[in-house]
């Protein structure tokens, strides 16, 4: 399905730039015939099998993020005069404050990105 996916992907894109000024029309040719199949495919699987999972890979950086500073206690800026080194140090020296600043960041993202306090997302999020 994937490859499949990757094959028909411009062709994709030019259907549903069609598809914004009318949702009526039909596929031209054979590229726009097999995407449309492939769409057809996806959907089924999707019915069959529920919704694909979104995957977020999260990658902090302790060294750039005035969060640590914040809850370290420092000044902003003079979290942003310090050199990487001197945040390095700082860092390890305080892995419970890069710990609590990450905790912060990510159940920001899954409070407000992902919005999962408010329940589970309807077809109107």
């Amino acid at each position: 399905m994937s490859a499949d996916l990757q094959a028909v992907a411009p062709v994709l894109s030019d259907l549903a730039e069609k598809w914004t000024q009318t949702s009526y029309l039909k596929p031209l040719n054979s590229e726009e015939k097999r995407a449309l199949k492939v769409l057809r495919r996806l959907h089924a699987l999707i019915k069959k099998i529920s919704t694909p999972a979104f995957f977020v890979t999260v990658n902090p950086h302790d060294l750039t993020s005035s969060m640590v500073a914040i809850v370290g206690g420092l000044d902003i800026v003079e979290w942003q005069a310090m050199s990487s080194f001197e945040r390095a140090k700082f860092v390890a020296n305080h892995p419970d404050v890069a710990a609590v600043a990450f905790n912060i960041q990510i159940t920001n993202f899954v409070d407000v990105i992902l919005r999962y306090k408010h329940g589970p997302c309807t077809a109107t999020c």
